[in-house]
């Protein structure tokens, strides 16, 4: 899923905790990867944690915010007992509010799948041009990250944005300029329905 990483272990001395780098993943990836188990895992083989990260989640984010899932009755049991749907809409709707939040403190953004450890150094001195940039000697190697087990890029897809689109059109057309802003592929189709819609559409949003 979308990441945000605050380096406060190496401050800058114009930036009191260091700059805040978000790190992106393809969007219906990270959905997929939402639906399948919020646990880190890519798994909902520990239905607790799920729950608890649902939880934790809307601690700093509305869900859902139509009201069709009940969340306060859904963390009292299993959420990993909801419906396919259900756990869609319900990923789909964190994926663009978590997004829409931390864009508001990124300072650098990456894509996960082509950023490696010298870029994401060489971005991290330029906010510090006057601080030590000596870091680990295994950060100079063009090293790019490899997928956790249940979080393999080859995985397949379990919604589309059609399917988002027919479900959310609100929040689907969000996500959708998210993901373009973002600098990641979408449906065009459903791009050009939503250039017809999005004033309206999105304006719960804060577009």
């Amino acid at each position: 899923m979308t990441g945000v990483i605050v380096l406060a272990h190496r401050q800058c001395d114009h930036i009191a905790n260091g700059p805040v780098f978000k790190l992106h993943r393809e969007p219906l990836a990270t959905i997929t990867s939402l639906v399948t188990g919020f646990t880190g895992k890519g798994t909902c083989v520990l239905p607790n944690l799920d729950a608890v990260s649902w939880n934790y989640a809307r601690l700093f984010v509305k869900l859902p915010l139509n009201g069709s899932i009940n969340l306060d009755a859904s963390l009292s049991r299993d959420t990993c007992a909801l419906t396919k749907q259900q756990r869609i809409l319900l990923a789909l709707r964190y994926w663009v509010e978590w997004n829409k939040l931390s864009d508001v403190y990124a300072d650098a953004q990456f894509q996960v799948e082509s950023v490696t450890m010298s870029t994401f150094e060489r971005a991290w001195c330029s906010y510090c041009e006057t601080h030590n940039c000596a870091f680990n000697k295994f950060t100079r190697v063009a090293k790019r990250p490899v997928a956790r087990y249940g979080h393999d890029p080859s995985k397949s897809l379990i919604t589309s944005w059609q399917e988002l689109f027919q479900m959310d059109r609100a929040a689907c057309c969000a996500a959708i300029q998210l993901s373009d802003s973002y600098g990641y592929a979408y449906d065009r189709q459903i791009y050009r329905l939503c250039e017809t819609q999005i004033p309206i559409l999105t304006s719960r949003w804060g577009f």
